[in-house]
């Protein structure tokens, strides 16, 4: 069967399609590089940071390079590493990413364009108090590489915290596999005792690691290119009258401190799990309608030179200081700089 190699992603698909960078990556850490040709993964896929693969191309690979490296343990040892490669052939998100001012603007942006750089698995972040929850889940049904990319998922998650907080230790790491041979290598690099046979890969860091600053903020770069992914983001979210609608009644009612999803279940006429349902099979969500609404009616205020002061209020916000944190996560700065700034040309 022929191999649709090579796009970059568009409207939703049989088969989800993910970033090809990490094909690349992986084959240089394992030293490698025939692997790629032995499974029909041509060459201009890898010399293109922006090209994506179906989803089970990318699978097939982890579990070829695993097969072909000896190394039980190649996604965690390989996502530990990751930090020290994130540079080299970066595209788009990985450079929005780095360019982000804090953690909070990064970890925003991963789960914003999610979309983009990985249309089949599931990524969640939650703030719990003083503990940030970051969750995963592959696609399809279990497979070998489910494992690798399960340990994948959260020794990179560690690798970029750690870039900020060296020699951070996760309160907790648990996986959905079961235990097997030599997962003693687990706890010697995470830093913990891990947690087997749980329904997420989910690791729990300190929250406070979201303020802390990165040393490759670049606000210029960073505006550039939230720009340009914001717009290509619309080219792969389907169309959705249910969450066209949604959203309406979401900006008709933004003003409002009250604004919930069983409020907004009741305008529309349906229960809040169907709205819940309804909206992630539009792929999108009732937090992420309301966060965007937010951030949009922000930008337009300030753009029509409404006095910020005003604007928290405007937008539902309880205290003031609620929209300042929600805006520098947004926009990576405060809202007066961020008016201040003069729109960066793009790219």
């Amino acid at each position: 069967m022929a191999r649709d190699f090579g796009q970059k992603p568009a409207a939703r698909r049989t088969t989800p399609r993910v970033y090809a960078s990490d094909i690349r990556r992986m084959l240089d850490f394992i030293e490698r590089p025939e692997l790629a040709a032995a499974l029909g993964i041509p060459r201009e896929i890898l010399d293109d940071p922006d090209a994506t693969v179906p989803i089970d191309v990318w699978y097939g690979f982890v579990e070829a390079a695993t097969e072909a490296s000896g190394d039980p343990f190649l996604g965690l040892h390989y996502g530990i590493a990751s930090h020290r490669r994130f540079r080299e052939n970066a595209g788009a998100m990985r450079l929005l990413l780095l360019s982000s001012d804090t953690m909070r603007v990064a970890v925003d942006r991963v789960l914003r364009y999610q979309r983009y750089w990985n249309e089949g698995e599931s990524y969640e972040i939650e703030e719990q108090r003083d503990l940030l929850v970051v969750r995963y889940r592959p696609w399809g049904p279990a497979r070998p590489a489910h494992v690798q990319l399960a340990e994948k998922t959260v020794a990179q998650t560690l690798a970029f915290v750690r870039v900020v907080a060296r020699g951070l230790v996760p309160h907790a790491a648990c996986f959905p596999h079961g235990r097997r041979p030599g997962d003693e290598e687990l706890s010697s690099v995470l830093g913990c005792q891990p947690q087997f046979g749980r329904d997420w890969t989910e690791v729990v860091l300190p929250a406070n690691v979201l303020d802390a600053r990165l040393p490759t903020a670049d606000a210029v770069l960073f505006r550039v290119l939230d720009r340009q992914l914001a717009e290509r983001i619309k080219e792969v979210t389907p169309e959705s009258p249910f969450a066209d609608r949604v959203c309406k009644v979401i900006v008709d009612y933004l003003h409002r401190e009250r604004l919930s999803l069983a409020a907004v279940a009741r305008i529309v006429g349906c229960s809040e799990r169907t709205l819940q349902r309804r909206l992630t099979d539009a792929g999108t969500s009732f937090r992420g309608l309301v966060d965007e609404a937010r951030r949009s009616r922000a930008v337009a205020l300030l753009e029509c030179g409404a006095a910020v002061p005003e604007l928290a209020a405007v937008l539902g916000y309880a205290e003031e200081t609620a929209f300042y944190r929600a805006f520098e996560r947004w926009m990576g700065t405060t809202p007066e700089i961020w008016r201040s700034t003069p729109p960066a040309a793009p790219l």
